[in-house]
């Protein structure tokens, strides 16, 4: 009995953060230091509240970056709130070239929007001739929120798609919030007095 009180107890804590405000990022006119190419567009979705890297779909001047589609995220800058979080992902296009892509972002013109931040970069190794690695700058480039597709949001909601959240070390989700470690705490009490009824029972 004491166990199911503290398994409950523990469950509503920390179902107070459960509900992710999820927000998508779509990016656009993105420029390279030493490239016309001007394809480069895409999105991310990231948690609001811990600041973690929830989906991403991008198109690269060398490759496509898509989860669990030979890419993955290796690396997630600090998260700032407000403000979308960095991060590197890594993709192989079926083992003919392997791409690193580094995003970060800064604050744009207008409030709400943001930029492409010129440490970004793009690396590319081509893996069926010399092996040379090559990498590009990224000079700027456009962010702004966008609407996540109801399709999306519905694969994302799901607790049965195994969707991997990739958070920041600084992620707030990493430390319990004050409010949940107060309801833990009245639930061990509780379960403390009912102990102490049950001895003198």
């Amino acid at each position: 009995m004491f166990k199911k009180l503290f398994m409950l107890a523990a469950a509503s804590a920390f179902s107070l953060s459960a509900s992710a405000a999820l927000v998508q990022y779509d990016i656009s006119n993105v420029t390279y230091a030493d490239s016309p190419y001007t394809g480069f567009s895409g999105l991310f979705v990231q948690d609001s509240v811990s600041g973690g890297i929830v989906w991403y779909q991008l198109s690269t001047l060398s490759n496509q970056f898509i989860p669990d589609v030979d890419s993955t995220i290796t690396h997630v800058l600090d998260y700032v709130p407000g403000q979308p979080t960095g991060f590197i992902a890594t993709s192989s296009n079926n083992g003919y070239n392997d791409t690193t892509l580094g995003l970060s972002f800064a604050g744009g013109p207008v409030p709400g929007t943001f930029s492409v931040a010129p440490s970004s970069f793009e690396t590319y190794v081509d893996l069926n001739s010399s092996g040379s690695t090559v990498t590009h700058q990224i000079l700027s480039g456009t962010v702004t929120v966008g609407t996540i597709a109801p399709s999306l949001l519905s694969y994302l909601e799901n607790p049965n798609s195994g969707v991997t959240v990739f958070l920041p070390t600084n992620s707030p989700a990493s430390v319990p919030e004050p409010a949940s470690l107060a309801l833990i705490g009245a639930g061990l009490g509780l379960i403390g007095r009912l102990r102490k009824r049950a001895k003198r029972a």
